[in-house]
């Protein structure tokens, strides 16, 4: 349940118009302290890579934890590649957006870091042997 959820959300950002991923900023920025001091610093000018690459992080390690066998796991792992590209290449045709290789490769630098945590947190460490 948790990772159609965050499936869906994560469509939903990704295909939204710009007008509206800048209003959600807007209005994430009115409940952060010093909003007004961090954007003169210009410190999110590469926010959009860290949201795919955050994105595709929580798609990756829910992917693995929500499906146990290793076939059913590779399936959703073509899945969730052919999501990043679809949603890029889609991301050309929505007002405001643009289809970018920055995203695409945050986007499974993403997937590779979630599903190998999830996947370290699944299987117990072999023990030493000398």
């Amino acid at each position: 349940m948790a990772f159609l959820l965050a499936f869906v959300l994560s469509l939903a950002l990704l295909l939204s118009p710009a007008s509206v991923v800048l209003e959600l900023k807007i209005w994430l920025a009115s409940w952060l302290p010093y909003a007004a001091e961090i954007d003169r610093s210009d410190a999110f000018r590469h926010s959009d890579k860290w949201v795919h690459l955050g994105l595709f992080v929580v798609l990756g390690l829910l992917g693995v934890r929500a499906w146990r066998q290793p076939g059913q796991r590779t399936l959703v792992w073509y899945g969730l590649i052919a999501t990043a590209v679809a949603t890029e290449c889609l991301q050309h045709y929505i007002p405001g957006r643009s289809a970018s290789l920055g995203d695409l490769s945050a986007d499974l630098l993403g997937l590779a870091l979630g599903g190998t945590t999830g996947l370290a947190g699944r299987q117990p460490l072999a023990p030493v042997r000398p």
